[in-house]
């Protein structure tokens, strides 16, 4: 291909310079397909040469996203530099940017010095994120560093000319009726009350050390603490969950105290009513995708999440599969309430009657509401086969509706609970599980 004298440094796909965890990958024609595979997915990539972000300031590619795939930002880009290192979750080091999913080409362009301020040295490599589902596919055509934005578009406008009839759209399957998946789930929640006084003080959180609940680990910082003479669960970057999933139709209350102890940068607090797909780790304590670290990281793939933003403000979220764009999405309402759930404990009562209502209340004082109905498979939610109640809708105390969607949800048709924080730390005590029919 004719490059008109313009100074880039491109990956070649073909040749040893790439490295993948989680994750395949191989040549398709003129273009790169990346498949993630299972766990911790992310891709890197060598240069072929070191460059430094101030002769080469941009890094540009041409990628699509395959059908109904969104890109797992939980990852970033990371950089790999001589003097810096990397990857590294040190602030600067990484960064984003807003993919478009209309299964055609786009560029993206990384700006070194404003999106990596801390990358210090030349750049060696790039780790990229992938998409989030597993058997996901997305695309890259070319990647290299670039002097300017006006080089990237005369690169790319020679790509094309060479190569631009090869360049299709990928396709979007027939939708196809799902055989619906059934998780393993008990009659009843165990009536069971959890208080952590059999615990020291700052003695750390460990999986199976209750009979009932469990713990799985993110970065392992969560502990028993005391707190004003009772020994309480501090959750960070961690999660708590019961460990029984409900059967369909089953009506519980859920009784706890907590105290938040963060901000909306980070999800902290506590997740309901989630399916047993794609999380079988429970790992409540990671981003689900829909929003940025830093930027109100959102977590769970299923349910309802309650996500705690300082003082009195809370976060309603609930998951659901965008029919018309084919991806994941959310709806949310933020809610200010009469209480103050960083001043003190607060005592919380989550009910779900079994037949179409989860009721949040703090203090006595409901916060919110949650309506359900329509269950059912979603047929077009990929990696998405057990039930949902497809149609949702959050409501204040009132009975104001604050946001709903008409079809898609994905709140469980099964019954389950988790607490949890990213980067986000909750205080956590005196849990209680009731069966109310």
């Amino acid at each position: 291909m004719d490059l008109n004298g313009l100074d880039v440094i491109l990956v070649d796909f073909e040749e040893d310079l790439i490295t993948g965890s989680g994750c395949t990958f191989e040549m398709d024609d003129i273009w790169l397909n990346i498949t993630t595979d299972i766990g911790d997915n992310y891709i890197t990539f060598s240069f072929p040469e070191n460059f430094s972000a101030e002769e080469y300031p941009f890094i540009a590619f041409k990628y699509r996203l395959d059908f109904a795939q969104s890109v797992r930002n939980t990852n970033h880009f990371y950089s790999i530099t001589t003097e810096a290192g990397g990857p590294s979750q040190t602030n600067g080091m990484w960064s984003d940017i807003t993919w478009i999913s209309d299964l055609d080409w786009h560029t993206g362009i990384l700006n070194l010095a404003e999106q990596f301020p801390a990358a210090a040295g030349d750049w060696t490599s790039i780790r990229f994120p992938t998409v989030d589902t597993l058997e996901g596919v997305y695309a890259l055509a070319w990647l290299g560093a670039f002097k300017s934005e006006e080089d990237i578009a005369k690169y790319d406008e020679a790509f094309n000319a060479a190569n631009g009839s090869k360049l299709v759209k990928a396709e979007e399957p027939a939708e196809e009726q799902k055989d619906e998946e059934f998780p393993d789930v008990e009659d009843a929640f165990d009536e069971s009350i959890l208080d952590f006084e059999d615990f020291d003080d700052a003695t750390g959180m460990a999986p199976g050390q209750h009979d009932y609940f469990d713990f799985s680990v993110g970065a392992n910082q969560s502990s028993y603490v005391e707190m004003d003479g009772n020994i309480v669960a501090r959750l960070s970057f961690d999660a708590l969950y019961c460990v029984d999933m409900v059967k369909t139709g089953a009506a519980y209350s859920v009784k706890f105290d907590l105290k938040n102890d963060g901000n909306q940068t980070n999800f902290g607090g506590f997740v309901f009513n989630w399916g047993d797909e794609r999380n079988t780790s429970r790992n409540f304590y990671e981003n689900n995708g829909l929003e940025g670290d830093g930027m109100g990281s959102l977590t769970g793939a299923s349910g309802c999440g309650v996500f705690f933003l300082g003082g009195n403000k809370v976060k309603i979220y609930i998951p659901t599969w965008d029919l018309e764009n084919n991806k994941k999405s959310y709806i949310s309402a933020t809610i200010e309430s009469e209480v103050d759930f960083s001043a003190a404990f607060v005592h919380f009562e989550v009910a779900d009657n079994g037949d179409d209502t989860v009721t949040i209340k703090a203090n006595d004082v409901v916060v919110a509401v949650v309506k359900y109905s329509n269950p059912g498979v979603i047929n077009k939610a990929v990696g998405y086969n057990e039930g949902y109640y497809r149609t949702v809708a959050i409501t204040d105390a009132t009975g104001t509706e604050l946001a709903s969607v008409a079809d898609g949800a994905l709140f469980s048709i099964y019954k389950s609970f988790a607490w949890a924080g990213r980067a986000h730390a909750i205080f956590v005590d005196n849990i209680q599980f009731t069966n109310m029919k």
